[in-house]
């Protein structure tokens, strides 16, 4: 019998994914620890997907030679030279629903401050004044070390 062979067997012999979660679920079945870290990681993330889409409150629309900030609606354009348009949140789309424990456990840890890139730094610079860019990333640093 090939490999082949036999990983088509194994597989034909493996239990569903849905039905190990469902045991993994199922509270009536008695679970070691890395099962019920197993059952909150899958519980949290289906109550994350339970949430609703977030709305964006503005939207960057890149021309050429500039960049805009609408707010509200998307914008409709009937023009070309539009190179894209990108939705703008309040906060990262994964990171809405991130829970206070999680904030509070990521709190205990020391972070090493991490600056600015070259790329980024050049990328920025289009938009921000490189003075004023410098003096962002110097408050941010102050604020997060």
């Amino acid at each position: 019998m090939t490999d082949r062979e036999l990983m088509q067997m194994e597989y034909v012999q493996a239990t569903p994914h849905e039905v190990l979660i469902a045991e993994i679920m199922d509270c009536r079945v008695p679970k070691n620890e890395r099962e019920h870290a197993a059952a909150d990681e899958i519980q949290s993330l289906r109550d994350r997907l339970a949430q609703p889409e977030p709305e964006p409150v503005a939207w960057l629309v890149q021309y050429p030679n500039k960049h805009e900030f609408v707010w509200g609606e998307k914008p409709k354009f009937t023009n070309g030279g539009v190179l894209a348009v990108e939705p703008l949140y309040t906060a990262p789309v994964h990171a809405i629903d991130i829970s206070q424990e999680r904030v509070d456990e990521t709190a205990k840890h020391e972070h090493e401050w991490v600056g600015l890139t070259d790329e980024e730094f050049e990328e920025y610079a289009h938009w921000i004044y490189p003075e004023k860019l410098i003096e962002l990333e110097n408050l941010l640093k102050e604020k997060n070390t």
